[in-house]
């Protein structure tokens, strides 16, 4: 089990799918508000790993000699190999998007190079701007090193690292806290998405939204299925597609409940049928364990050093990078809200556990 609170050590290309892949940032009109989307198509992953290789290495794409002949060759060094997919790279990122990280540096190189509007053309050898295309791909390729390290993508990678941070470690303590000793020895971890479907996705209000989600937290003290439930995590999030929607984390007595594939197909139904009354989508991800490479959910024992570190993996997920919501979510608004956690108890009975019950249910805001 990790005894810090720092986000454990995905392989990049992991860490990045769970934590980067789908968000991207839209600064509005007066440039006060930055709002954080998800629901990009395509993986980004090639774009960052692009930019990645670039940033450790002094290298160029492209070489050029000039023959005995006196004619110029150009040849194609291994950050070249990249060449042909720039064009692609960035028909992926959604226009009038701004994301961060790598993704938005390689954006904002581009767009200062004009190659959103003047692509590249096939063959590096084409003539473009008065350059070869070649040359021009190098002179992204320095762009790229050179912003870097200006102070604005200093700055801002820093503060979204540092949100991301805090984030995690203030739902780590959480979850710790329900596994003290004076709490449960076992969680049944239930997580699901609860949107809306596609037909409604794009009238539904935010007000409305959270007014579902309200509802949702309010009526578990008089369902069944919620029978147990001793704390949650939830996510709040937007695209244009899916609208607002909610990841989220119910924890559960584990020796007090059984089943959590069932458990989490009836919370489904639960927020499609009576919350939404048929406007809702729920999906399970405790349905699908072999799409995850590090299973962090379901039945977790406080002694279970490899789930806990798995459960922990899941939570960056939710813990990404911090967001800032758009002026039209109602004010006090909080992207992550979590259960309150009650003075210590213990959790051996029926009647104990639902004195926790109760006092998890006020939310508090990250």
């Amino acid at each position: 089990m990790y005894a810090s609170h720092e986000i454990p050590a995905l392989p990049a290309k992991e860490f990045f799918d769970c934590c980067n892949i789908d968000e991207y940032v839209t600064t509005l009109e007066d440039a006060s508000t930055l709002v954080l989307h998800s629901g990009f198509e395509l993986s980004l992953w090639p774009i960052h790993d692009f930019v990645r290789k670039v940033l450790i290495t002094r290298r160029v794409g492209f070489t050029f000699r000039i023959a005995k002949n006196g004619r110029r060759t150009i040849s194609t060094q291994p950050l070249g190999e990249a060449y042909p997919s720039m064009n692609a790279y960035l028909s992926w990122i959604p226009k009038h998007a701004t994301p961060y990280g790598y993704i938005g540096l390689f954006l904002h190189c581009c767009r200062k190079l004009h190659l959103d509007i003047n692509p590249f053309p096939k063959n590096p050898q084409a003539q473009r701007d008065g350059m070869t295309a070649a040359e021009c791909y190098n002179e992204l390729i320095v762009l790229l090193r050179h912003e870097a390290y200006a102070p604005p993508f200093i700055k801002a990678t820093r503060t979204l690292g540092r949100y991301s941070q805090e984030t995690f470690s203030e739902m780590k303590t959480y979850v710790d806290e329900l596994f003290a000793p004076r709490r449960y020895s076992k969680l049944l971890v239930v997580r699901v998405d609860l949107s809306f479907r596609k037909i409604f996705a794009s009238a539904i209000s935010w007000s409305e939204a959270l007014e579902y989600f309200k509802r949702f937290l309010a009526n578990r003290r008089w369902n069944r299925i919620f029978n147990h439930c001793v704390g949650y995590i939830r996510k709040l999030e937007y695209t244009p597609i899916k609208g607002p929607h909610f990841h989220l984390m119910l924890f559960f007595n584990g020796q007090l409940k059984r089943g959590d594939i069932h458990l989490a197909a009836q919370v489904c139904d639960y927020w499609k049928e009576v919350i939404t009354h048929g406007k809702g989508y729920g999906h399970s991800c405790n349905q699908t364990p072999n799409k995850y490479r590090h299973w962090g959910i379901g039945m977790i024992g406080r002694n279970d050093q490899l789930k806990r570190a798995n459960f922990l993996y899941a939570l960056t997920y939710l813990c990404k990078k911090e967001q800032l919501l758009p002026l039209e979510v109602p004010k006090g608004t909080r992207v992550i809200t979590r259960g309150e956690m009650s003075p210590s108890a213990p959790a051996k009975t029926a009647h104990n556990s639902k004195l926790v019950e109760d006092f998890s249910f006020r939310g508090k805001c990250s």
